[in-house]
């Protein structure tokens, strides 16, 4: 396999014929709502919607002698659809995509199985449960004993839920690309920094968290309890 990737910048998504391929997961309903809300609160500030690009698969189907690009979507089917859902609501805004090029449909075929290949897929992901393994019980212990760790105070913030949390990271991309706790570990890490910088920049959570909350975060050195949906777990 011979693949490029490369990101297009900022994409009207009207403009950029995409497809969501049969191979695709089931679509969770819930999961596209939650990052539909998330997104609408961003886009009311006049800000981008906070997610990383969508992964699309790019390669052309021959047709006799016309050769036709086709854009498959392989990561970001979720997040596709609650952007369509703010176009039709009347939002606009732009979008950037990673595009890698493939030889053909089953190449396209092939990186989506590698990407899902930690994904169980069937009727559990519509009711935000999944199969647990042996990892997901180890992050789960991880979870608690960073929570137990921080000892009783006032607020909830920025604790973890860890019910809203296990049921954020069983149907979550992240979920599918982490294979070991110590990979866990450094996602941890690079998504709590990556909520500190939000808290410290976007006037979203200047209005949305008090001064308690700031103050609590910045003395446990921990932020990502402050979004108590878990939508970092994209």
């Amino acid at each position: 396999m011979n693949r490029q990737d490369r990101i297009e910048q900022n994409i009207d998504l009207d403009t950029f014929s995409v497809d969501i391929p049969s191979y695709q997961r089931i679509l969770n309903d819930g999961h596209v709502e939650s990052i539909y809300r998330e997104s609408l609160r961003y886009l009311q500030l006049n800000l981008r919607p906070p997610f990383s690009p969508m992964s699309i698969a790019y390669y052309p189907e021959i047709r006799g002698v016309i050769s036709i690009p086709r854009y498959n979507i392989i990561d970001g089917q979720h997040r596709y659809h609650a952007y369509m859902k703010l176009y039709r609501a009347g939002y606009r805004f732009l979008v950037d995509l990673h595009v890698i090029s493939c030889a053909n449909i089953e190449e396209a075929k092939h990186l989506y199985s590698i990407w899902n290949q930690r994904l169980e897929h069937g009727t559990h992901e519509i009711e935000h449960v999944g199969s647990a393994n042996d990892l997901d019980k180890q992050i789960e212990t991880l979870i608690t004993s960073l929570i137990t760790k921080f000892g009783p105070y006032k607020c909830q913030r920025p604790r973890i839920r860890i019910k809203t949390f296990m049921d954020r990271w069983m149907i979550s991309n992240s979920r599918q690309a982490i294979t070991s706790l110590e990979e866990f570990i450094i996602f941890l890490d690079r998504s709590n920094i990556s909520m500190r910088d939000n808290l410290l920049l976007s006037p979203l959570y200047h209005s949305s968290v008090s001064n308690l909350i700031k103050m609590k975060a910045q003395e446990l050195n921990w932020y990502l309890g402050i979004d108590l949906e878990c939508l970092w777990l994209i």
